[in-house]
């Protein structure tokens, strides 16, 4: 290559370490416990490394790429893998749930211009930390405000009757989640409904309360005919 080029070829020592670390993290990704947490340390550092070099005028995470044009790395799909790194160290040191929560509400004030898809995941992500770490009274706010804001996303209502069902170290509250799930199915244009109702399903079968599951099984199945899918229950 012309000597003349090389400076416009090459990556910044920047760049040359967020893809580092980055790769580093995927490397270790999936292979043990220990390995995620060794990600997850790998991909701290990313997340400040990268913080690092935005720019004011970068107002969602595509827009990186226009002034780091040389970074190769899927940076949104390295972002979701972070959240979910962290969640799962989160579940056996606790100090990753309050890094959880230190990215995920960053992120929200960094990229302000996401997509409604990215912004129930990082809204998700900021309430499931807050209530990991004791702040229940926080989290219900963040959902709150997740599906008053989007209320037409199906995911911010799971999420949320997720917090009173599914965890097994909690004290159930079927009340609670069926009234979250079903304020989701009266959304007409719920962007998810199947989830929902399956969602529903299974909170009637934890509940022992078989006698309501027969109508909104025959609901999904419609759903699904009418969308050519097969039953993933009976799969």
């Amino acid at each position: 290559m012309p000597w003349h080029l090389w400076h416009t070829w090459r990556r910044s020592p920047q760049e040359r370490e967020l893809e580092r670390l980055i790769t580093t993290g995927f490397k270790r990704f999936g292979y043990s416990r220990a390995q995620e947490r060794a990600a997850a340390e790998d991909w701290l550092a990313a997340w400040h490394l990268f913080t690092t070099m935005l720019t004011p005028d970068i107002r969602a995470v595509p827009a990186f790429y226009h002034a780091h044009p040389k970074v190769r790395i899927d940076l949104e799909h390295w972002l979701m893998h972070l959240d979910m790194v962290l969640h799962n160290a989160g579940l056996e040191e606790a100090h990753y749930n309050a890094e959880r929560l230190r990215v995920s509400q960053a992120y929200q004030h960094l990229f302000p211009e996401m997509d409604a898809n990215t912004r129930v995941h990082i809204s998700r992500a900021e309430a499931e930390a807050l209530w990991a770490l004791g702040h229940q009274p926080e989290a219900e706010a963040v959902y709150h405000h997740l599906v008053a804001t989007l209320p037409d996303q199906a995911w911010g209502y799971i999420g949320w009757a997720d917090q009173y069902a599914l965890f097994r170290d909690r004290v159930p509250n079927y009340t609670r989640a069926e009234t979250l799930l079903k304020d989701a199915l009266s959304r007409p244009h719920l962007d998810d409904r199947e989830s929902v109702l399956e969602r529903l399903i299974n909170l009637y079968e934890a509940w022992d309360r078989p006698q309501d599951i027969p109508p909104w099984e025959q609901e999904l199945s419609t759903l699904r005919a009418s969308t050519g899918r097969r039953a993933s229950r009976d799969a």
